[in-house]
């Protein structure tokens, strides 16, 4: 069963292909996401694809 509790993503091959690491931790990375899609309006939550995280981009 494929339970989101039991979930724990493991990001080595994007370490090792990509040579990518998180740069927020999980706890701020939703806090960001929750604030995006409370941010938006009815119409743009409704919407099937949700692209604009800029406002949200650690510069």
């Amino acid at each position: 069963m494929d339970d989101p509790k039991q979930r724990q993503p493991d990001i080595t091959k994007a370490r090792e292909i990509l040579d990518w690491e998180p740069k927020i931790g999980r706890s701020e990375g939703l806090k960001r996401t929750y604030a995006y899609f409370q941010s938006l309006t009815e119409g743009e939550l409704n919407e099937k694809d949700h692209y604009n995280f800029d406002k949200y981009i650690i510069k």
